[in-house]
């Protein structure tokens, strides 16, 4: 009878992490979670554990930001370089990041928020691109061949050297590397979650609401 049914509920997908919920593994871990919130298996990569912590969440965040009936916050670091620009034009400041023009107040303030959504949504997609990689490889490889042969038919378009140089800087890339064949799916890849993570450590303390 406890056969019949084990072979029942393992078709049901009764599993945790792959493994049948009639295991001393599930057992093991599952006082895990009861004790402390999670089990081991979550220390096995690291990585990926915080990336699949972070996405939805991240996720959500950015709806936020969009939403209007959300109170959220611009980093004052931002604020700070719109400031000194429109100093830098002429424009007289107040105090407390305002300016005497109304106009220019509301440009500011519509520059930080598109620049802010920009910064979370690259650091968002620096972590899901890790996820697509591990989880769904060929979708992942298809996705940057179409981004590559993207790069190589505007490049070839370019007429001199700084035209080229100036384009490939729209993808983060290097002409020096470009030219000697070093752009391929990974290093695109590379270049993303590099900067999606130097924008996290920048910009860690700056993620509320």
């Amino acid at each position: 009878m406890y056969l019949f049914f084990k072979k029942l509920l393992e078709k049901l997908h009764l599993t945790y992490k792959g493994k049948s919920i009639f295991t001393k593994f599930y057992w093991g871990t599952w006082l895990d979670r009861r004790r402390n919130g999670f089990d081991i298996t979550d220390t096995w990569n690291l990585d990926y554990t915080f990336a699949k912590f972070m996405v939805p969440r991240l996720l959500a965040f950015t709806d936020c930001l969009a939403d209007k009936n959300y109170p959220t916050g611009i980093p004052s670091s931002i604020l700070d370089e719109l400031i000194a620009k429109y100093k830098h034009k002429g424009y007289k400041y107040k105090d407390n990041y305002q300016f005497e023009d109304e106009e220019i107040n509301k440009k500011i303030e519509s520059e930080a928020q598109d620049k802010w959504f920009h910064i979370v949504d690259t650091i968002t997609v620096g972590f899901q691109d890790f996820l697509l990689e591990d989880e769904h490889y060929t979708e992942w490889e298809k996705a940057w061949n179409a981004v590559l042969e993207e790069i190589n038919s505007g490049f070839k378009k370019c007429k001199n050297k700084a035209q080229k140089a100036k384009f490939l800087k729209q993808y983060h890339v290097s002409y020096f590397d470009y030219i000697n064949k070093k752009v391929d799916i990974y290093y695109l890849s590379h270049v993303l979650r590099k900067k999606s993570l130097q924008l996290l450590s920048k910009h860690f303390y700056d993620l509320w609401w």
